[in-house]
């Protein structure tokens, strides 16, 4: 028998494309996520925004969908490949972010969370989450 003796992790992360066709802001999450500013979850979904924003802001800036092909921590659907030469071609930000299990319970939630988040304005896709 082999006993471990150095670090184990039991941790998680996972990556997920940010398009901005228009501002991303608060309002526009909020409207997308279908949820009331003045609603009992707003906070917890005010954490989820501020998360969000603070990894697209620190993320990976990509300037050409091949940045993206062949990464097998993204969802790469012709769906999604478009989006992302579609915004590119208009000169659109296109970001790859991340979250971390071990952060907080909001970064946890959403590493445990296959989601994507579509309107006008903008497009989350983390479809390739897993614990």
């Amino acid at each position: 028998m082999k006993i471990k003796t150095d670090f184990v992790s039991n941790s998680s992360s996972t990556s997920f494309i940010f398009v901005e066709f228009e501002r991303f802001d608060r309002n526009a999450f909020f409207e997308a996520a279908g949820v009331d500013q003045k609603s009992p979850i707003s906070s917890f979904f005010d954490q989820i925004y501020q998360r969000l924003r603070e990894q697209i802001d620190s993320g990976r800036v990509i300037l050409d969908v091949q940045q993206v092909i062949g990464d097998e921590r993204l969802f790469q659907t012709p769906e999604i490949l478009h989006e992302i030469t579609k915004a590119l071609e208009e000169e659109k930000r296109v970001v790859v972010g991340g979250f971390s299990s071990d952060v907080d319970a909001i970064e946890a939630f959403l590493c445990t969370e296959v989601f994507e988040v579509k309107s006008e304005k903008f497009l989350i896709n983390a479809f390739e989450n897993y614990w």
